[in-house]
Parts: structure tokens; sequence; C-alpha cells
């Protein structure tokens, strides 16, 4: 079969003549994301894996950036952390085609080497899914002379932590734990379409480690 007849061919030309027509950021309507647009844009992205040809997936990442952008990403990455962006440093800020859904993947640490790991709608800048954890960070000898703060305590802690009630949430596991040498809580509850799962100091209350996910992941 010739080029000419071959459906990449055709698939090509069609990416060809709407980029040579519309630039990414005036893809119509311009303004705001439409279905038709998702279409051409999901066609773009299937031409450029067959291809390869890096004019493709430019061509859809301009268009992305164009709806919140890397900054916007970061922006709200760092407001949820409740940190400024002079004080961390970002490792990558990079843009993924995952699931059918374009999104920002945001990763950054503080001084204390703290590591946040973001994925953030790359349309309309929803947090998807969030990590946080403490890389070579050892937090304050436990006072094992104090008395633990209870399950239900630390279970306060971290409804509280993901900014929900009590009324909101259906805990699927709540425990006592001995790991490395510390006494944690392990939470884990469901708010909605979303999975928490947190550790929690037996002894301070203090967040150790937390983590969101779609149930549907």
């Amino acid at each position: 079969m010739s080029e000419e007849k071959r459906p990449l061919y055709y698939a090509k030309a069609s990416v060809e003549t709407m980029m040579r027509k519309f630039k990414a950021e005036d893809l119509p309507p311009e303004g705001h994301f439409h279905y038709h647009q998702g279409v051409f844009l999901s066609g773009v992205y299937k031409t450029y894996e067959a291809c390869r040809d890096g004019r493709y997936f430019q061509y859809v990442k301009d268009w992305v950036d164009s709806c919140i952008g890397e900054a916007k990403a970061r922006s709200i990455a760092l407001k949820h952390a409740g940190l400024t962006e002079g004080q961390v440093t970002f490792i990558q800020t990079k843009l993924d085609h995952d699931k059918g859904r374009w999104e920002y993947e945001v990763e950054f640490y503080t001084a204390g080497y703290q590591e946040y790991d973001y994925e953030i709608d790359a349309l309309t800048g929803e947090i998807l899914e969030f990590d946080y954890d403490a890389e070579h960070w050892s937090p304050p000898q436990q006072n094992t002379n104090a008395s633990k703060i209870g399950v239900e305590k630390a279970k306060a802690a971290a409804v509280s932590h993901a900014g929900l009630s009590s009324g909101q949430v259906s805990f699927v596991k709540a425990k006592l734990d001995y790991d490395d040498g510390r006494w944690t809580y392990e939470i884990e509850f469901i708010s909605g379409t979303w999975e928490y799962e947190y550790e929690i100091d037996a002894y301070s209350g203090a967040v150790l480690k937390y983590e969101r996910e779609s149930i549907y992941d």
C-alpha cells in the first residue's frame, strides 16, 4: 500500500492542516474547553504516538499550557501544601497523558527533605492525587514515657488535616503499629471518590506521612 493510501497519511494531513490554520492556544472555541477540541487533540496525540513527530506533541502541550500552564500547576500544589516557592526546591513539573487525561506531575521538597508529589488536572487545575513523605528526615525522638494519644485522636488528626469532618468519611483502617523503632497509627478512610492514607505519630499526633488518590485508580 502506498504512503498516500495509509490511514496515517490522512491523519497527518488533517493534523497539519489544522496546525497551519490555528495556533494551539487559538484552537476554537477560543478561551474554553469544548468536546470538539478534545476529539481533535486526542487525534493529534494518537498521530504523535504513531509517527513520533515531536511537533504534534508540542502542539497538544501548547494547548494544555494555555489552560492552566506549569506555573499555575506549581502554584496550586504549593497552596495546598501550605508552602511558598521560596521554601521549596522543585524536582519536576511535567505534563503527562495518563488514562485518557492530561495532567501535570509536580514534585518538590523542603529544606527538611520533606517531599511532596502532586498530580493536577491540566485543564481544570483540580488536584487528582497527592503524596507527602519525609525523605532522609527523622521526626523528633518519641517520648515513650508519655501516653499514646489513642486511635480516636489519631483519626481526628488525620480527618482534620484532610480538611474534612468525621461525618464526611468512612474509615477503612485505624490501628496502632510499630515500625522502624517508632509507634504510629495507620489511618485509612474514604470520602466521596477519594481514599486517604495517614501515618500519625502515636505520642505527639504529628502527621508523618499522608496520601490521597482516587478510589478508581
